[in-house]
C-alpha cells in the first residue's frame, strides 16, 4: 500500500476506471465511489459506502473513514472530484491526479451515462441524495442536461487548474487521455508521480 494518500480528481467518464486499474496493477487500490475490488455488486459503486461518506462530508468530517481504517491507498471519482480541496487538507501531503478529455467527446458521453444512472439511484432515496451532493459539489449544480454538464466541465476544469497551481507539480499530475490510452510516457509519467517502478508487460 501507498504510504500517502492518492486521489484520482477527474469528472465521471475520465478514464478512472482504467487509471485505477493500471495502479492496482502496480501495488495502488482505490475506491471507486466507496467501491474496492473484489466488492459484489454494481462495477462503479458501493452504496453503503457512499451514503456513509455522504453522511460524513454533510458534517464537515473528511478524516474519510475507508482511508483511517486502511482499506485502500485513495479514492476515484465521488467524493474525490468534488471535494479535491477538503481533501487536501485533511491529508497535506497526498497526491492529485487529474486526467483531461475533449469537452465534446466527454458531453457526448456523460449525457448518455450520466443521466441513466441518475435514473437508476430512483430506488434508493439515500443513494441518490448521496450522489446529488457529490454531483453538485462537482458540477455546481446536479446537473442533468448538456448545457448543465458543459457549465460544470467548465467550472470543474478552471477550480482544477488553479488547485493544480497551488499545491505544485510534486503533488499534483494532469495528464491527457488520449495520452493514457496510448500508454507510453504517460504511463511512466503517472507510475513515476505515485513512486511506483512500471511494469513493461501491463
Amino acid at each position: 500500500m501507498s504510504k500517502k494518500k492518492i486521489f484520482i480528481i477527474s469528472l465521471p467518464r475520465h478514464a478512472n476506471k482504467s487509471t485505477e486499474t493500471y495502479l492496482r496493477a502496480h501495488g495502488i487500490t482505490l475506491a471507486h465511489n466507496g467501491k474496492l475490488p473484489g466488492d459484489e455488486g454494481e462495477d462503479f459503486v458501493h452504496p453503503d459506502r457512499m451514503i456513509a461518506m455522504h453522511e460524513q462530508l454533510a458534517r464537515g468530517d473528511y478524516n474519510i473513514g475507508l482511508l483511517s481504517g486502511g482499506e485502500c491507498d485513495g479514492l476515484s471519482m465521488y467524493p474525490a472530484c468534488s471535494h479535491y480541496r477538503e481533501l487536501a487538507q485533511q491529508y497535506p501531503d497526498a497526491l492529485f491526479i487529474h486526467v483531461r478529455r475533449d469537452k465534446d467527446e466527454w458531453l457526448n458521453s456523460a449525457e448518455r451515462f450520466l443521466s441513466a444512472t441518475a435514473r437508476s439511484r430512483e430506488g434508493n432515496a439515500p443513494l441518490g441524495e448521496a450522489f446529488a451532493f457529490f454531483r453538485t459539489a462537482a458540477f455546481g449544480a446536479h446537473a442533468q442536461n448538456r448545457e448543465e454538464y458543459a457549465a460544470g466541465y467548465d467550472r470543474h476544469y478552471a477550480g482544477v487548474e488553479e488547485f493544480g497551481k497551488e499545491i505544485g507539480d510534486k503533488r499534483f499530475l494532469s495528464l491527457e487521455m488520449k495520452d493514457l490510452v496510448k500508454g507510453g510516457a504517460a504511463l511512466d509519467k503517472l507510475c513515476a508521480f505515485v513512486g511506483v517502478k512500471r511494469n513493461p508487460a501491463i
